[in-house]
């Protein structure tokens, strides 16, 4: 589940720092992507998705 927080996440990452890391060795840009995306991902968007889906195996269970 947690692939479908960070994958998104660090594409859209990636798009909104090319402009500025153009030119930059790829370990640097890959650095400040993963500085950005780990923090966001752990404190705003994994627990979010966690919260989703513990609600729709709750829909889930009171339909059985």
């Amino acid at each position: 589940m947690m692939w479908a927080a960070i994958y998104p996440l660090i594409l859209g990452a990636q798009a909104l720092l090319s402009p500025l890391t153009r030119g930059w060795p790829g370990e640097a840009t890959t650095a400040l992507v993963l500085a950005l995306v780990v923090p966001v991902a752990m404190l705003v968007t994994v627990p979010w998705l966690s919260r989703l889906a513990a609600r729709a195996m709750r829909a889930g269970e009171a339909r059985s």
